[in-house]
């Protein structure tokens, strides 16, 4: 019968050969090595924090196929997209050498198999090898790719392509300093409300005009927006131009130049859905609606009015705010007129 330092020779000699058939695998076929170390560091990109809590995630199924899941043991998977791009083939023999020396019983079980699961990742990786080099070839730097794909100059705000680190439809191309900037702000004010900084605001209205990015970002396509409120009577007054003693009705609407301009930061919310600007009226709206107000506002504005309108949805590509899309938001990049409003007292 085999001794316990036999098993344990035999099990660091089935992990050593595994991690010699991984290397072997990425040695012969070096483009393969380069197309995963680009793809594993961009999810790692997309799946870290960027600062202030900012976190996305996403899936390494989305590039590889999501049935690797079903073929290779979790823990190997994570190795594999969080360890692979800093030590290459080693990182699974680090992971092995924790596992086989770790406090609890399931780690030292598990150390044991861990020869049998690298495996099930190197067959996976054989398996779908041609797919992924085909489909994340543009993933990998290329000059001559990056300007065949450029979605702006150069000397554009964010570069030739925007959030080139993290997308996956688009040439790699490191984010700037002011790039990571404008997708944190982007992404406090969609999952977390946070009002977009002026500064921030500026810089996506200046792509907005130019038409850069539009994959990203897009503009509207519907010719009339709504903005859905709570307001004070005092603010109704000064909407409707009521001298004092004039009554509110209850309910109406009039038409005229009502200028709405974004109170925090450098954007207000608009929709192309009358339905969600009656929504925000009435029950999105009242948690953070000012003191005393009861009425219930829809403000009604043309898309012809502004050039500083962003359709939202072209954002959700990045993986947040998915489960916004309902909300067909645009953008105010600064103060709009609307042209008509609506109201009704809820008191």
């Amino acid at each position: 019968m085999p001794t316990k330092k036999q098993i344990d020779q035999r099990v660091y000699n089935d992990v050593a050969a595994r991690v010699e058939e991984l290397r072997e695998l990425f040695d012969e076929d070096p483009e393969y090595l380069e197309v995963v170390r680009v793809i594993l560091d961009k999810l790692d990109k997309a799946g870290s924090s960027i600062g202030g809590g900012v976190f996305i995630s996403t899936p390494i199924g989305r590039v590889f196929g999501d049935d690797i899941y079903n073929e290779v043991h979790a823990g190997i998977i994570t190795t594999f997209e969080n360890d692979f791009i800093k030590n290459g083939p080693d990182a699974f023999m680090v992971r092995w050498e924790k596992l086989s020396q770790g406090s609890s019983k399931y780690d030292r079980d598990y150390s044991r198999r861990y020869a049998n699961d690298l495996h099930s990742l190197i067959k996976y990786l054989k398996k779908v090898r041609s797919k992924v080099k085909k489909g994340a070839a543009a993933m990998v730097p290329d000059s001559k790719n990056l300007k065949a794909s450029a979605e702006a100059p150069a000397s554009a705000p964010l570069e030739r392509i925007a959030f080139g680190d993290i997308r996956g439809d688009v040439p790699s191309e490191p984010n700037t300093e002011l790039e990571d900037k404008v997708y944190e702000a982007l992404y406090r004010y969609i999952e977390n409300n946070k009002p977009i900084p002026a500064e921030f605001a500026d810089v996506i209205r200046k792509i907005v005009r130019k038409g850069y990015y539009s994959k990203v970002f897009m503009l509207p396509a519907s010719k009339t927006i709504y903005r859905g409120s709570l307001i004070t009577e005092g603010g109704m007054r000064k909407l409707l131009k009521l001298k004092s003693g004039d009554e509110i009705p209850r309910k109406g609407s009039r038409e005229g130049s009502f200028k709405i301009t974004p109170k925090n930061g450098g954007a207000a919310s608009w929709t192309t859905s009358l339905a969600v600007a009656k929504e925000f009226s009435t029950g999105y709206a009242t948690a953070r609606a000012p003191k005393g107000a009861i009425y219930q506002v829809v403000f009604i504005a043309s898309t012809d009015d502004s050039k500083d309108l962003l359709d939202m949805s072209g954002l959700y590509s990045l993986g947040f705010g998915r489960d916004l899309k309902s909300e067909k938001e645009i953008l105010a990049l600064g103060p709009l007129k609307a042209f008509k409003m609506t109201w009704s007292n809820y008191e």
